[in-house]
C-alpha cells in the first residue's frame, strides 16, 4: 500500500466543490467556525459543513488531532499520519 498517494480532494469527499449547497443554520455556523479554528483549510470546511449538515462541532477526536495532523514537521513539511482510535478517526 502506498501511503505517499494523496487523492483529490474531490475523490476523498466525492464532492463537486464548486457547486454545494449553504445552510444558514447557526448550528451549522458554529460547525464552521469550531472546524476553522482548528486549521482546516475554509474550502474544506465549507464543503464539510454542506455536505453534512447534521454535524454541529468537530468531534473529540478531531478535535484533539486536527492541529497536530496539520502542523507542519520542523522542517516546513507536511507529513503521513496514520490515526488510531477504537471507534475510527472521525
Amino acid at each position: 500500500m502506498n501511503l505517499s498517494a494523496r487523492p483529490s480532494a474531490r475523490a476523498v469527499f466525492g464532492l463537486n466543490l464548486l457547486s454545494f449547497r449553504h445552510y444558514s443554520s447557526s448550528r451549522n455556523h458554529d460547525a464552521r467556525s469550531q472546524f476553522l479554528g482548528l486549521g482546516l483549510a475554509a474550502s474544506v470546511v465549507d464543503a464539510l459543513v454542506a455536505s453534512f449538515p447534521h454535524i454541529t462541532a468537530p468531534s473529540e477526536c478531531q478535535t484533539a488531532l486536527l492541529p497536530a495532523i496539520l502542523k507542519p514537521n520542523a522542517a516546513g513539511y507536511n507529513r503521513d499520519v496514520l490515526l488510531k482510535a477504537d471507534t475510527g478517526t472521525g
